[in-house]
């Protein structure tokens, strides 16, 4: 099953048109890529820790807009679209289709659904979300669900035609 087509144009609004600068595209880039812990994503950039934190709640006071509290995950989904990810170090190709409940998990962590969030949408357990979400991660070799986001964006919401099953 293909991901859903949804609406990310929430993202868009006009504070965060041009909002984003160089050094918080590449922390958002490295929350995507699992450093999403202050002192990791601090080491990974190097900066400091007071830069990061400072840079991670302005990019965060940003993202209000669309369904979900989750706000890393807004501010992935809304670098992605925008192309501040790159996107090779994504896969092409997985081994497997997503299963039905795997696509609406990840679709609703797309749209900035919290685990708990998308849980209480589906009418599911969170361990059941859980259990989705990683096997996900597993899928497609990230590290926690930034990465599954950006992924869902930059390979099949972007590029359909390039993601598919080997």
């Amino acid at each position: 099953m293909a991901l859903m087509s949804i609406g990310i144009e929430t993202y868009k609004g006009s504070e965060t048109q041009h909002f984003f600068s160089e050094p918080q595209k590449r922390l958002v880039e490295a929350w995507a890529h699992g450093y999403h812990k202050l002192n990791d994503s601090a080491a990974h950039l190097g900066l400091a820790v007071g830069t990061v934190k400072h840079s991670g709640y302005t990019i965060t006071s940003m993202m209000d807009e669309g369904p979900g509290t989750d706000r890393v995950a807004k501010a992935v989904a809304y670098s992605a679209q925008n192309g501040w990810i790159d996107p090779s170090s994504f896969p092409d190709s997985i081994e497997r289709k997503l299963t039905e409940a795997e696509t609406l998990a990840l679709t609703l962590r797309v749209l900035g659904l919290s685990r708990k969030e998308v849980a209480v949408r589906l009418k599911t357990t969170e361990v059941e979300i859980a259990n989705n979400l990683d096997a996900i991660n597993r899928l497609i070799g990230t590290k926690d669900d930034n990465g599954a986001i950006a992924w869902a964006i930059l390979k099949v919401l972007k590029k359909p035609q390039a993601v598919e099953a080997k």
